[in-house]
């Protein structure tokens, strides 16, 4: 029987294939990294992965004040939103972020999904079972009442929130009759230069892969595309996305193009859980397809969004998502709830980069989300 050659079954042949398997490598390499817990454990909606998760909460508050779901975004992990999660803690908010599949500490291929659905899906699982969790919990406290319900994604996390509202608002309304809070940060609403100039393209493989694995450079190749171009350069994307969907098809995505402070920048370099390698060509293709299609399912499900207190923050110089992104989808929301008055808020820091939440400027950001969340949710 003929027998592939190894380089073969692990470079070409796991570019080509579409599935999201396996553990993240730190489970099986020495990496100065602690081994997930089984508590921090739950199942994808497929059943196919173990996805990790975080928890935050006070004990020094009798009543949950607001469940926040965080999803994060693609250069980052649930790990980061650990300040944030602090500071909610602190006036009553107990707070959940889960690794996407792909990223962190959660199972599957790394920096990549095969469909955002998939992570639609794992966001509405987990944010039902968290929420019904905390509401058993609190029933069982005298004068308990349902806590507020805040869904708050940062990049492709936004996007996720966005859709996954479509399930998770009615949902909420019908088991309490509460309406949920919304936060977006540097919402991937649309890609900034950094993105839409890309060019090159390379195999899915990490450095080390490509390093004992030269054949692999073979499939190196000048594939022009522009997400935010032509329908051209889409098909052209598409079809990469379809026979190569775990080919790099960007430039690295540099610490220091997501963050001014040189700390925050250091700290990412040697997070061995941030995905930082470029992005693949199905997730790539699956956020141009979102963002094509948002403000179209913002305008059909008006009954969604029109009552949900809504916060968007940006900064002017976020490299990874434009900040024309953020406005021009405000103006669609502000014109499809304009009939409920309940419009969302648009916040820009001037001079900001992507990661708002290790900015410079971070203590502001953290100040003006649980400012919002504190005006918008029960007293604790």
């Amino acid at each position: 029987m003929f027998s592939f050659p190894s380089f073969l079954r692990e470079g070409i042949f796991e570019c080509c294939s579409p599935a999201s398997l396996g553990q993240p490598e730190f489970l099986s390499q020495e990496q100065h990294i602690s081994s997930r817990p089984e508590s921090n454990l739950f199942e994808s909606d497929s059943g196919n992965l173990k996805l990790y998760f975080q928890k935050w909460q006070s004990d020094r508050h009798r009543l949950v004040r607001a469940v926040v779901l965080i999803h994060h975004g693609e250069t980052d992990h649930s790990a980061w939103y650990n300040p944030l999660a602090v500071r909610l803690a602190a006036f009553g908010c107990t707070s959940f972020a889960a690794d996407a599949q792909g990223f962190g500490q959660s199972d599957g291929a790394r920096g990549y999904f095969e469909s955002l659905e998939d992570l639609v899906e794992d966001f509405v699982k987990f944010a039902k079972a968290k929420w019904t969790e905390v509401l058993e919990s609190q029933s069982q406290v005298a004068g308990g009442r349902p806590p507020g319900f805040v869904f708050m994604g940062k990049g492709i996390g936004a996007l996720v929130v966005m859709k996954a509202m479509l399930e998770l608002q009615p949902f909420v309304l019908q088991e309490t009759g509460i309406m949920p809070v919304i936060v977006l940060l540097s919402p991937g609403f649309q890609f900034a230069n950094f993105i839409s100039d890309q060019s090159n393209v390379s195999c899915g493989l990490n450095s080390a892969q490509c390093a004992r694995q030269p054949v692999a450079q073979c499939a190196r190749a000048p594939v022009a595309f522009t997400p935010a171009g032509d329908s051209g350069a889409h098909q052209k994307l598409e079809h990469m996305s379809q026979w190569f969907p775990k080919m790099i098809v960007t430039e690295p995505v540099d610490p220091d193009l997501v963050s001014r402070d040189p700390q925050i920048v250091d700290r990412m370099n040697r997070d061995a859980l941030c995905w930082r390698q470029g992005y693949r060509a199905r997730v790539l293709a699956e956020i141009v397809h979102e963002q094509s299609t948002l403000a179209q399912t913002l305008e059909h499900n008006a009954e969604v969004f029109q009552h949900s207190p809504s916060l968007i923050l940006h900064g002017s110089r976020d490299k990874l998502y434009s900040v024309a992104g953020s406005h021009s989808l405000h103006s669609v929301w502000c014109e499809t709830v304009k009939t409920s008055g309940v419009f969302p808020r648009l916040k820009i820091y001037d001079g900001a980069f992507h990661q708002l939440l290790n900015e410079p400027n971070k203590d502001e950001v953290i100040n003006d989300i649980a400012v919002f969340i504190s005006s918008k949710v029960g007293s604790a």
